[in-house]
């Protein structure tokens, strides 16, 4: 816990305030990617009642939606916008990341989710889909893909058959598409790199900005999604294409 914690997300901020004054899709589905994989945030924590220097608890405050009655936990990009919220000068800080506020709504069940920079861009993610971007990396980003695929035959990823096949999830996943005009083929297969398997979804789609489905997909396939993380990729990228390569999509517009 510290007061005078360097924390800034320059980039991550200023995709909250564009999509705040714009609705994108793919800004939307850039800044997801941010929030997963190196974004840490600054929270307000203030000293428990049954706090010690042996055991140091602290509270973290939430803040209620005026529709719902929602509480939600404020978390802030940087020192700017939690003073827009927090002016005390001797405020007491964390430093976390998704992870963190993944498992402090595991242990308080009536927080819904958070919202980052709520006096600012206030973007709020409810709790289900937290726990999805922590838990199944729902969106994580093409580079990443791309740069596995890059690496030395010996070292990079194996991409084959899925060991147990999850009808289930991939009936789910197809009923969605059937809705979607713009989708036209998808694949399944699963991927191991050093020891991590997930499944890839290769989806065809009319527009080259398929990233915007992902989440709809992905949010189809949560309920059956059991041990393996979810990965996409659009297939007119080259990697996605080598990956399905002499394989049959599961889905097909009719």
């Amino acid at each position: 816990m510290s007061e005078n914690v360097t924390i800034t997300n320059p980039e991550l901020k200023a995709n909250l305030e564009a999509l705040r004054i714009k609705e994108s899709p793919a800004l939307e589905q850039a800044i997801y990617e941010q929030i997963c994989t190196d974004a840490r945030f600054l929270s307000v924590a203030r000293p428990a009642k049954d706090f010690t220097a042996e055991n140091p608890k602290y509270d973290f405050p939430v803040l209620t939606t005026t529709s719902h009655g929602y509480m939600f936990y404020p978390i802030f990009t940087d020192m700017e916008e939690l003073r827009k919220w927090n002016k005390e000068e001797d405020v007491q800080t964390a430093v976390l990341t998704l992870d963190d506020y993944v498992q402090m709504m595991e242990e308080n069940p009536k927080v819904q989710g958070i919202v980052i920079n709520p006096y600012g861009a206030n973007f709020s993610i409810e709790r289900d889909m937290v726990e999805f971007l922590k838990v199944q990396r729902a969106f994580i980003g093409k580079l990443t893909i791309e740069q596995m695929f890059n690496e030395q035959a010996d070292t990079g990823p194996k991409v084959g058959d899925p060991e147990v096949y999850p009808e289930e999830m991939v009936r789910a996943m197809a009923d969605y598409m059937a809705t979607n005009a713009t989708i036209r083929r998808a694949w399944l297969r699963q991927m191991e790199n050093e020891g991590e398997k997930s499944y890839l979804v290769v989806i065809d789609a009319r527009d080259s900005e398929t990233e915007g489905d992902f989440g709809a997909v992905s949010g189809a396939a949560l309920p059956f999604l059991k041990d393996l993380y979810l990965d996409f990729l659009p297939y007119e990228d080259a990697f996605a294409k080598k990956a399905v390569e002499g394989v049959a999509p599961f889905y097909e517009q009719k």
